[in-house]
């Protein structure tokens, strides 16, 4: 009898112990680790940030591919039936849309350009200063998100925002001044009837694959190939350039 119990007992320690390692595991799974990154907020514009971290956190929002946001229909007039395509805007009274959403179907009821609606959709491109949504569906309506400001794109969990933060959030880094460092890559003079053109592109290391391209305001050193590590440009971040972060009005700081 002594030896029943006794594995009994140890029978039921066993299974509780299993059950709190599965409950142990499976909070791991489920519970989004915060992820400590480059920051828009953050940036000096005299304090050197490295090309590949600037590059990582420019594209961050590319990466994150399923969004859930809430914004008005861009309808002409008061009300609109939600087609294939629809743009959604910060406010009714707002004059351009901030996001284009390709949608999963067709929604026959009319919806109201007053009325905000909560739509889920896939990242596809950005473009022109607005995003390029597919796969959209219309999950609610009628309930606004509140702005929350700037949304951490490492750190989204999926999550309703607003389309104003969204959108927002997506271009942070753009007209952002910074001094970024680099390896220098190559120079590139480009001569069109609008005047020349010169772009320097720096990456992480030697032969490494573009990461910034620099719009120079001045003339480029000519020795600048024998000394290619640690290159300073500052320059204006404007929008990317063939999936690299584009700088203008550049100009080095230690050449």
């Amino acid at each position: 009898m002594l030896l029943v119990f006794s594995a009994v007992i140890f029978s039921c320690g066993d299974k509780k112990a299993e059950e709190s390692a599965k409950e142990t595991k499976d909070s791991v799974k489920t519970e989004k680790e915060f992820v400590d990154k480059l920051l828009p907020s953050e940036v000096d514009a005299n304090t050197p940030v490295a090309a590949a971290e600037l590059k990582e956190s420019f594209f961050a929002w590319n990466n994150v591919k399923e969004v859930t946001f809430t914004g008005y229909c861009a309808f002409f007039f008061d009300e609109g039936a939600i087609d294939s395509i629809v743009k959604i805007k910060a406010s009714p009274d707002a004059k351009e849309d901030l996001i284009e959403c390709h949608m999963i179907k067709q929604y026959p009821e009319n919806f109201s350009k007053k009325t905000p609606v909560t739509i889920k959709g896939t990242f596809e491109r950005n473009f022109f200063g607005k995003i390029i949504m597919k796969d959209c569906e219309v999950i609610e309506k009628g309930k606004e998100a509140k702005d929350a400001g700037y949304v951490d794109p490492f750190n989204y969990a999926g999550e309703i925002i607003s389309a104003k933060d969204y959108h927002d959030s997506f271009y942070a880094w753009v007209k952002k001044e910074v001094t970024v460092s680099g390896y220098y890559h190559s120079t590139t003079t480009s001569t069109t009837s609008y005047g020349t053109t010169v772009r320097v592109d720096l990456t992480d290391k030697e032969m490494g694959d573009k990461m910034v391209g620099c719009e120079m305001k001045g003339k480029v050193p000519d020795d600048i190939a024998n000394k290619r590590e640690g290159v300073l440009i500052k320059g204006i971040i404007g929008e990317e350039s063939f999936g690299n972060v584009q700088l203008e009005e550049c100009e080095f700081v230690n050449r």
